[in-house]
């Protein structure tokens, strides 16, 4: 488990490094092909430019820390630093509310199965698993922000109280949660129901289990076994949802920096004006973010089945 854990981590610097040369090369073509005096000059001298400009920036990197600096805003670290928080704490609170929540609603849907509980929970889930997030987003908005005015339709200023701080993060959170929350409500229903028609529940009730032992010690255990590899995906699918959320809901968080290092320009001057070192640090970031969460979840296989032997050549 150890050495698999280090060849993780050694592929995760690897793809990180990766990921940056990419998101360099793609930006800093796409910006010299835009300018007017690199049509005189060949794609070669062109390559050749970039390469001694990205010797530089890793170069930065690894001996300073030095993300480079944003054409219009100054040191991208730093800049980074005081939007990321915004964007980590978004992304959290989602987190611990649709995985933990999402379990919960469809353990208790399962054991309810076709009675009014389980109705009351299957049938929103089904409306909320069929819109989109940034639909979400804007009926939040319009009904608890604007119609209802329970909720401040805009983010609170940092000098705002605490509560309408609290407040502030409650549409945006919402519209990331109830999408995933849906979908785990759903998978581990359908999963405790199977688990439910198995053989393997008569043998613990044989045993001198009650239904409900069998059920929290067991069955629930078993059934997280395929719900495990979803949680990345989701993940995922949250975490770039949540770029729409922050620029509808006007959040300065990471996404407002990347939207404003690529699209911004363009929407501005129709002119392609990339800001490549806050391009760079925004994507690694959030590969960052992505292949963290994959790692911790390889790694909770080993707990939730122990037969799994990560990094083992041969299954057991």
């Amino acid at each position: 488990m150890i050495r698999y854990s280090i060849i993780r981590l050694i592929w995760m610097l690897f793809i990180l490094i990766f990921i940056v040369t990419l998101v360099f090369y793609s930006t800093r073509l796409a910006q010299m092909n835009a300018w007017s005096w690199s049509y005189r000059i060949s794609f070669a001298e062109k390559l050749e430019i970039i390469n001694q400009e990205y010797l530089a920036y890793i170069r930065g990197i690894f001996t300073e820390w030095n993300w480079g600096t944003s054409r219009r805003r100054g040191p991208v670290w730093e800049l980074f630093k005081e939007r990321l928080p915004i964007s980590l704490r978004l992304n959290l609170y989602a987190f611990l509310i649709y995985f933990p929540f999402g379990i919960l609603l469809g353990v208790i849907a399962a054991i309810k199965k076709n009675t009014i509980v389980d109705y009351l929970i299957s049938g929103p889930t089904l409306i909320m698993s069929s819109i989109p997030t940034f639909i979400w987003v804007f009926l939040i908005i319009m009904v608890f922000g604007y119609i209802l005015e329970w909720l401040p339709p805009r983010p609170p200023s940092i000098e705002a109280d605490l509560w309408m701080r609290i407040k502030g993060y409650v549409i945006p959170v919402s519209a990331l949660a109830l999408v995933p929350m849906a979908k785990f409500t759903n998978m581990v229903r359908g999963e405790l129901l199977e688990c439910f028609q198995s053989d393997y529940l008569l043998l613990l009730r044989t045993k001198g289990l009650s239904r409900k032992d069998a059920i929290r010690k067991h069955l629930i255990k078993d059934a997280m076994i395929p719900i495990i590899p979803e949680i990345v995906p989701t993940f995922i699918f949250v975490l770039i949802s949540s770029f729409f959320v922050e620029i509808i809901y006007n959040m300065q968080g990471v996404s407002a920096l990347l939207f404003t290092s690529l699209f911004a320009p363009m929407m501005d001057f129709n002119i392609v004006d990339i800001d490549t070192p806050l391009t760079v640090m925004v994507a690694t970031f959030y590969s960052f973010v992505s292949l963290s969460m994959a790692f911790v979840v390889d790694v909770t296989f080993a707990y939730f089945d122990p037969r799994i032997k990560m990094g083992s050549k041969k299954a057991t």
